[in-house]
């Protein structure tokens, strides 16, 4: 079973009397999600896993990306969590890989500008909220 440390998920006070989470478990499936989709297309891309015909596996965990990015956006957007242009800024970048060939230096660039941009973005917030 996979435990996410409580650290990443606490609540942190809120101007309007509530408590909110910094980071939602919306944020959360675009990093798991990328994640995923990420060490799969290394393993294909440096020769350790061969998909064969099974590709539409990377296909399906980049659309689950996407949408795991449009809704973080749009719930950490309506929420006013801090974290809803990470989500953006990383669909953004992921919206260019359908431009590049697969395997090719520049889908590795678009891909690792996008697993870059979120999580540099997710630790500045968190940072960010614990000195406020």
């Amino acid at each position: 079973m996979v435990r996410i440390r409580r650290s990443i998920c606490e609540s942190v006070p809120h101007t309007s009397g509530y408590r909110r989470r910094v980071i939602s478990w919306q944020h959360l499936s675009v990093g798991v999600t990328l994640a995923a989709s990420s060490l799969l297309g290394t393993s294909v891309r440096t020769g350790r896993l061969d998909l064969g015909r099974q590709r539409w596996l990377h296909h399906a965990l980049y659309a689950a990306t996407l949408a795991s990015a449009v809704g973080a956006a749009a719930v950490d957007g309506i929420k006013g969590r801090p974290t809803w242009p990470i989500a953006a800024g990383t669909l953004g970048v992921l919206t260019l890989l359908p431009a590049t060939k697969g395997g090719s230096n520049a889908h590795v660039a678009v891909a690792a500008t996008a697993s870059t941009v979120y999580i540099v973005g997710t630790i500045a917030v968190r940072r960010h909220t614990r000195e406020t």
